[in-house]
């Protein structure tokens, strides 16, 4: 996940719920946030459930606490599959994407209250993924399967979440030339006037919210598969510079980061290729505050490259595959987030059976220590994993399968989607 608008230098980057425990706060810093890491699990198997940390205690403690909250998504009507979760700009409510496709009358998009960890909201719409703009006043909601885009009218002071656009994306699919045109994952410009929008087959549009009668998302750039590679996900703006990542499960195909410069949209810019190398499978993305450098955190090689934002060079590539005392781990960091000191990434690590995003060929999205991994950030170039707060489900009972191979006494925890949530109130 990790996507999020960066503009300071600009940095512009539901039922009830149960409250295990009481919130601990702490005040390193100044700054109180916590912690937001989701277990796509199925309930059956111990997962479906958010874990909140206290940030800072996490920091001190060194992955050594438990978590404050634990939300049972059950208990709102989820029934499989969280996958995504983003907070709005004031950071009032958590929006999460469930990815399965549920039966009809199953709601598959949730808004809930971060202060009182309530449901607040839900849509039936399939959602992979689903983006709130910077002014909280839309979420942008994909569904590559179905191949459709929802923008969405948000009002978080009185709930109300109204669907007030619909786009057919397969459209785009003989246009880009790619195999389908379903968009993975929509990054919103800092703005909230555009949304980078990239199919799974290949190519990228970018869409402008048009205000001009009622709220639309009207194509203003068309990118091709030639153009751009398939299964971008990752995305983040720096200044004018917005990076949009591909990812690729097979080691052989090379993976890229492409900067667009969001001044000249509507005369299709051309964007600046950052081949990577050394890697593969980049997923979250993540800035260092100071917009200096883009973090391009790889899921399959266990590493991070470190992009010089001004100057779409590759300055670093980290390794995260060692634990800190130096055994080699296969984590498979996926989605992440920076602390709001800039100090500090947290990172969702999959379990050992990932059921989104692996392909068996290469299992490149398999991990060995399901959880929340702690990274130093060091001046924004460099870093080391710190720690890793374990997250344990249950084990498969055995004869289950999944993806045709037998899975039984396997951990059953496979996390996702992560956010930090700055306390503001």
């Amino acid at each position: 996940m990790l996507i999020t608008s960066i503009s300071k230098v600009a940095v512009t980057t539901v039922a009830t719920a149960t409250l295990v425990l009481a919130a601990a706060g702490s005040r390193a810093n100044g700054l109180d946030f916590e912690v937001w890491a989701i277990d796509q699990a199925n309930t059956a198997d111990g997962g479906n459930k958010i874990y909140i940390y206290d940030g800072n205690a996490m920091i001190k403690q060194r992955c050594g606490n438990s978590p404050t909250h634990i939300i049972d998504l059950s208990t709102f009507g989820v029934s499989e599959r969280p996958h995504m979760l983003l907070f709005n700009e004031e950071q009032t409510h958590a929006i999460v994407a469930n990815v399965a496709h549920l039966p009809v009358g199953e709601p598959e998009l949730y808004f809930i209250d971060a202060r009182t960890r309530l449901l607040a909201g839900a849509l039936e719409i399939d959602a992979h993924a689903a983006i709130p703009t910077p002014d909280s006043r839309y979420v942008v909601s994909v569904d590559p399967g179905e191949q459709l885009m929802h923008l969405i009218s948000t009002d978080y002071e009185t709930n109300t979440y109204t669907i007030v656009d619909v786009i057919d994306t397969s459209v785009f699919a003989a246009q880009t030339g790619g195999s389908a045109a379903g968009v993975i994952c929509p990054v919103v410009t800092a703005d909230s006037r555009f949304v980078y929008a990239t199919f799974n087959g290949g190519g990228l549009a970018v869409f402008e919210i048009d205000e001009s009668a009622s709220p639309t998302l009207t194509p203003r750039d068309l990118y091709t598969a030639a153009e751009v590679a398939p299964v971008g996900c990752g995305g983040i703006q720096v200044g004018y510079r917005m990076h949009i990542n591909t990812a690729t499960a097979a080691p052989a195909v090379a993976d890229h980061v492409y900067v667009f410069d969001t001044r000249k949209i509507g005369s299709k810019p051309a964007p600046v290729v950052i081949p990577l190398t050394a890697v593969n499978d980049g997923h979250g993305m993540t800035a260092s505050r100071n917009g200096l450098y883009v973090w391009n955190w790889n899921r399959d090689s266990n590493n991070i490259s470190v992009i010089r934002s001004k100057t779409s060079t590759v300055s670093n590539t980290i390794d995260i595959g060692r634990l800190p005392d130096g055994t080699p781990v296969d984590l498979a960091p996926d989605l992440a987030d920076t602390s709001p000191d800039d100090k500090w990434a947290f990172v969702s690590l999959r379990g050992p059976v990932p059921l989104t995003a692996n392909n068996p060929a290469f299992d490149n999205a398999v991990g060995e220590r399901p959880g929340v991994g702690l990274v130093k950030i060091k001046g924004g170039k460099r870093g080391n994993l710190e720690c890793i707060a374990s997250i344990s489900a249950g084990t498969y009972a055995p004869g289950t399968l999944v993806q045709g191979r037998d899975v039984g006494g396997l951990e059953t925890a496979d996390i996702h989607g992560l956010r930090v949530r700055q306390i503001l109130d």
